[in-house]
């Protein structure tokens, strides 16, 4: 079931709105086959980075990015994040009063004066709805940065789960990630447990070629009755990590194939531990969904959404808490529902004490 990132953020008064940035609209992935296809797809709108002085560039007045030889392009939102960060801007705080010349002259100053590297990931983005093109700038990364191409690791998996029919039940698109789960093996009810219900035993993959996070590849749970997802609450569920400058293509394929084989013993040892947390009493929830925050570096104001949650599906043991984040986390961008998920699995796995 394909899902997007539309969730809406409350600002400071911001400045006039930018260039419309494109945003593909994908289509309905069903399989890992139809999902290599599509990230096949999106990254032959991928143009050749361009590595530059920061200085080289120059802001025009509609708040597009003139690059040297190539044109101009729009920013996404992660894009304008990093480029406020490496200029030293408070963005929306800054050019809400202004002039669109105003905020441009600030940031070409800002721009001249810096003695920066730079590597430019840009794309042509397909309208869907006119069938046009736009010139989109992705990222500011370090000239170091080797982004990792979304189709290889889809297509790595594949080989080392030994085929293409296997479903993919979760796929985001961001403009700072993409992430998927695909299914692996038949749905189970651990021990039997009518509460814990069926279980579907998964590989989480997120991956960023603009400098968001590095490559992630967890063994995953999805609870079927709700959809609630966590990482296998096993002491190290990750199959694979990898920053975007060291591994290669071949490094990649020889973990994948080697940590693939242990899913098996994660799963089993990952619904084991779901059980015993059913006998755990929590008596401290609030303090509980605090410290799973800070965790996952989500803002405290968040925890009426925990407290939301838990009303749906009361249960005072240590189950009853990861089921609560992790019912919430749907409700967040799916960075954030990652980051709360992989935070539920580590509160069960390091032994449900605060």
């Amino acid at each position: 079931m394909l899902s997007s990132n539309a969730h809406a953020i409350t600002v400071l008064p911001s400045p006039p709105p930018p260039p419309r940035v494109l945003v593909p609209r994908l289509p309905r992935v069903q399989s890992l086959a139809d999902l290599s296809g599509l990230l096949s797809a999106l990254e032959r709108q991928e143009r050749p980075d361009v590595t530059l002085p920061l200085r080289d560039l120059a802001m025009n007045d509609d708040g597009t990015i003139q690059v040297p030889g190539e044109g101009a392009f729009a920013l996404t939102t992660w894009a304008r994040r990093q480029l406020s960060e490496r200029l030293g801007i408070r963005w929306d705080r800054w050019f809400s009063n202004v002039t669109d010349p105003e905020r441009a002259a600030e940031v070409n100053l800002r721009l001249s004066r810096s003695s920066e590297g730079v590597r430019l990931r840009m794309a042509e983005v397909a309208d869907p709805e006119s069938g046009r093109t736009g010139a989109v700038l992705r990222a500011f990364v370090s000239p170091r940065y080797a982004p990792f191409s979304d189709a290889m690791i889809a297509g790595l998996l594949a080989e080392a789960l030994g085929g293409t029919d296997y479903a993919v039940h979760r796929v985001f698109y961001t403009d700072m990630t993409v992430s998927y789960a695909v299914s692996v093996g038949r749905p189970f009810v651990p021990g039997g447990d009518a509460k814990v219900g069926d279980l579907q035993g998964s590989i989480l993959v997120r991956n960023s070629g603009v400098g968001y996070s590095s490559l992630s590849v967890v063994a995953y749970f999805v609870r079927l009755v709700c959809l609630n997802g966590m990482a296998v609450p096993v002491k190290d569920p990750v199959l694979l990590a990898a920053v975007h400058r060291s591994a290669h293509e071949r490094g990649i394929r020889e973990r994948l194939a080697e940590n693939a084989s242990r899913l098996g013993g994660f799963l089993t040892e990952g619904a084991a531990r779901l059980l015993e947390t059913r006998r755990l009493p929590i008596d401290n929830r609030e303090e509980v969904f605090l410290e799973i925050l800070r965790r996952a570096r989500v803002p405290q104001k968040q925890l009426p959404a925990l407290e939301t949650a838990y009303t749906a599906e009361p249960e005072p043991t240590a189950f009853g808490i990861a089921q609560a984040v992790t019912r919430a986390a749907q409700l967040f961008p799916s960075e954030t529902r990652f980051d709360l998920e992989r935070a539920a699995s580590a509160y069960i796995t390091d032994g449900t004490t605060v």
